[in-house]
């Protein structure tokens, strides 16, 4: 009887010996596909990163003309304002001139509005270094 299931058992032993390797390479090629996909999906998340850096950037440097830009009314409003003090006073018996009043005061007040603003500019940086920090 064993002469007779021994080719029976062999031939089992050898389908499912195929049956292991078939599998383990249906799971190399399973690993080696996720480690394709996973390859992949880092790279574009790369990319979409790179492209938001450019446009954090861009950003960045609309905000800070548009900050410039901003400081000119404020120094045409801050030179008004002196103006009108000149004539306050010139109107209790002062005899300063506004034009001159205005003239002198325009390069001051421009000068400190451009310091402030890059002082403002230099510590919301420094905050968002600290708090990328953390």
């Amino acid at each position: 009887m064993d002469r007779r299931f021994t080719p029976a058992v062999s031939t089992c032993a050898s389908v499912s010996q195929r049956l292991r390797e078939i599998s383990e390479r249906v799971s190399q090629a399973s690993s080696l596909l996720s480690t394709r996909v996973g390859i992949a999906s880092e790279k574009q998340n790369q990319l979409l990163l790179a492209s938001m850096e450019r446009r954090a950037g861009l950003q960045l440097r609309l905000q800070q003309i548009v900050e410039l830009v901003s400081i000119v009314p404020v120094i045409y409003y801050m030179t008004g304002i002196v103006g009108y003090l000149v004539r306050a006073l010139n109107s209790i018996g002062s005899s300063i001139s506004v034009e001159l009043a205005e003239g002198v005061a325009l390069p001051i007040i421009a000068s400190l509005g451009i310091v402030l603003a890059r002082l403002a500019h230099r510590r919301a940086l420094s905050d968002m270094a600290a708090s990328k920090a953390k």
